[in-house]
């Protein structure tokens, strides 16, 4: 008997059928005025323990590391295209010890290091489909790289995040894939999005 193979599925209680056993393109409309979304400084320790629980990232939360205090959560939900239907985002975020960049700029800096690391889980909501109310797809779990060479260099504010997919639940579980963040600083310490572009794929 031939066995039966479910693809990574996008399901929601109405329209949302199954898009594709393949890699999913996951974007964003460009903002002619600006950011499309922003991340805004949160509560480590609300954010620590809620990444903990994820069991998705054992090693940066092992052994009572200290972590930089810089944490991050949306402000608002952040829209986005999956695979050509409308999604909105939500995230929060915490950076690791992996890397210590030079920032902020001067005596106070965490280190050397031009790059920032970080984890993030991203919750995607069904955009298109709302009449049963707000319909939650899944979560994402990925590892960032930040380059922050810019701001540390004095050169602009933008930076440019390269996220990793680690995992998933829902219809992401066992995803796998990546996708790139333009984003660019503000004195706020927020975080303003401008595009985000990559990929979603099924589990092998």
């Amino acid at each position: 008997m031939k066995k039966l193979t479910v693809p990574l599925l996008l399901v929601s209680t109405s329209a949302f059928a199954v898009i594709s056993p393949n890699c999913q393109t996951f974007t964003t409309n460009a903002n002619p005025s600006g950011a499309i979304g922003q991340l805004i400084p949160g509560d480590c320790t609300s954010i620590w323990d809620t990444l903990k629980a994820s069991s998705r990232f054992p090693d940066t939360f092992q052994y009572n590391k200290t972590l930089p205090g810089f944490c991050f959560v949306s402000a608002n939900p952040i829209p986005a295209i999956l695979n050509g239907n409308p999604v909105n985002l939500t995230a929060l975020s915490a950076w690791t010890n992996d890397f210590l960049p030079a920032f902020p700029p001067g005596p106070s800096s965490l280190g050397h290091d031009n790059l920032a690391t970080a984890v993030t889980q991203v919750t995607v909501y069904d955009a298109q489909n709302t009449l049963l109310g707000i319909q939650t797809l899944g979560k994402l779990y990925t590892r960032d790289s930040i380059d922050l060479s810019p701001v540390i260099f004095g050169v602009g504010y933008g930076v440019s995040e390269q996220d990793t997919i680690v995992g998933g639940s829902g219809a992401f579980l066992g995803a796998r894939g990546g996708y790139r963040i333009d984003a660019f600083l503000d004195v706020s310490g927020s975080v303003n999005i401008t595009r985000i572009n990559g990929s979603i794929c099924p589990a092998l």
